[in-house]
């Protein structure tokens, strides 16, 4: 579970907007070569399954300091997206430093992390106009100590992998070179996404949330929260407009296909504009946004493609005025529709749209973590809170999810398939500029039961 966020505010460096377009990555996603989540065989014995340990064991991360800004949290850096980031303290650059801490029965067999900001806000390229990492030195806290200095390519702004191949515990990665962006005020480190791939402890529970992140030490108490700050949109004179500059956006470089990674596809070129429909094999539309708020004349769902991919992925063009505010990274194919559960009286997720004064919000849903290796896959609940014109919106709010495990029983031909669907939701209401979140149903773990109550809504 992510934690309550802020959307990015673009004031400083290193700020970027969570409606801002990029690669989307996901704790079930590896998008080298190098086969995370892999399974080989030795006598038609397979190996333990990979995964992402960061949130699938009881982890934590430390980062050195984060830049004084009220819309920026050190969770940025492990909340699967790369259209936000951690930000450091500004100056904080060579002396910049990430710390996570994994079971120590557990085995980790990589690290990889972005060498930047790994986004655009509209036209504006985060990851050349601000700092990115040319070498980082790894280490082991209290037991193996140096791991070597490892270099990043600073023209890479995809996941780069650290091999590690060890056990896990406490572990350092201090940033040791930079290389400076084009905006010469923006003085800040910034890493979009921090995973560690490896092996659980053998008989360990899966988990499916997000670890705790800290500032200046992994025994301190993670930072609480902070209001919903609501963020102009880029704008655009049209889609077509938006489109020319989506498809100038640079194609990160590919890195292979894996069993887990759905729609990789190497010759698969980027693509904008197609107005969304349902699609044979993807999720029903949503239906439209509506009422909408004064000054929204259009609320238009679109699809974009990332180069490697056949996904679509559904974006929001808002028109006010003459002109086109996009949404980028909305939801997946369905555009925030209701999507089917399993069992266990979890039959439907939610789609609710409301206009409260200048205020519009929306639960929409997506998919999440996906692996047909384990068996495993989960959908999520997001409420996004949108208003005013010039059109702004706020990062998600995470009030729902759903893990589904299939599992079979018998031998080869067998039809015994159990499902079992788990997860735990949030109720929501608006009250003026308050957003009032309250326990629906299911087990809450300590992040989340923290984001019960008022949270103040900041319009920009």
């Amino acid at each position: 579970m992510n934690r309550l966020l802020i959307a990015v505010a673009i004031v400083t460096a290193c700020k970027g907007s969570s409606t801002s377009t990029s690669t989307t990555t996901d704790t079930a996603k590896s998008g080298s070569g190098s086969g995370s989540g892999s399974m080989k065989s030795d006598a038609g014995v397979k190996a333990p399954v990979e995964v992402e340990l960061l949130h699938s064991t009881k982890a934590k991360v430390a980062v050195s300091s984060v830049v004084a800004n009220n819309t920026i949290f050190p969770t940025d850096l492990v909340d699967g997206k790369l259209d936000t980031a951690w930000n450091s303290r500004t100056g904080d650059l060579k002396t910049a430093w990430i710390e996570f801490r994994v079971p120590r029965e557990a085995h980790v067999s990589k690290i990889r992390l972005t060498a930047g900001f790994a986004t655009f806000h509209g036209k504006d390229d985060y990851y050349t106009m601000n700092y990115r990492i040319r070498s980082v030195h790894v280490a082991r806290l209290g037991v193996d100590g140096d791991l070597g200095v490892h270099p990043l390519d600073p023209d890479n702004r995809g996941l780069q992998d650290i091999a590690i191949d060890g056990p896990g515990g406490d572990f350092k990665i201090e940033i040791t070179d930079v290389v400076a962006g084009t905006k010469k005020n923006w003085r800040e480190l910034c890493v979009s996404e921090l995973q560690v791939w490896g092996t659980p402890p053998p008989g360990a529970t899966p988990r499916h949330e997000a670890p705790e992140v800290a500032i200046g030490s992994l025994d301190a108490a993670p930072p609480p929260d902070l209001d919903l700050q609501l963020v102009p949109l880029p704008d655009f004179a049209s889609i077509a407009d938006y489109c020319k500059t989506y498809l100038a956006r640079p194609a990160p470089p590919f890195g292979g296909c894996i069993a887990i990674e759905k729609g990789c596809k190497e010759d698969a070129v980027a693509s904008c504009g197609e107005i969304a429909k349902s699609k044979p094999a993807g999720n029903p539309v949503a239906e439209a946004l509506a009422p909408l708020p004064d000054g929204w004349s259009s609320a238009t769902y679109f699809y974009t493609t990332a180069a490697h991919s056949t996904v679509p992925v559904c974006n929001v063009a808002i028109t006010s005025g003459a002109k086109t505010y996009v949404l980028e990274q909305y939801s997946d194919d369905g555009c925030g529709g209701a999507q089917g559960v399993g069992d266990d009286g979890r039959h439907r997720t939610r789609h609710e749209v409301q206009l409260a004064g200048d205020l519009l919000a929306i639960l929409a849903t997506t998919a999440g973590y996906s692996s047909e290796m384990s068996g495993t896959e989960t959908v999520d609940e997001k409420l996004l809170l949108c208003g005013g014109a010039p059109p702004a919106c706020a990062f998600p709010v995470d009030v729902g999810e759903y893990v589904t495990t299939y599992t079979s029983s018998g031998g080869v031909g067998a039809d015994g398939l159990s499902v079992e669907t788990t997860g735990w939701s949030l109720d929501w209401k608006l009250d003026g500029k308050r957003l009032v979140l309250s326990h629906h149903d299911g087990t809450l773990d300590e992040n989340t039961h923290a984001q019960l109550g008022a949270h103040r809504i900041v319009m920009p």
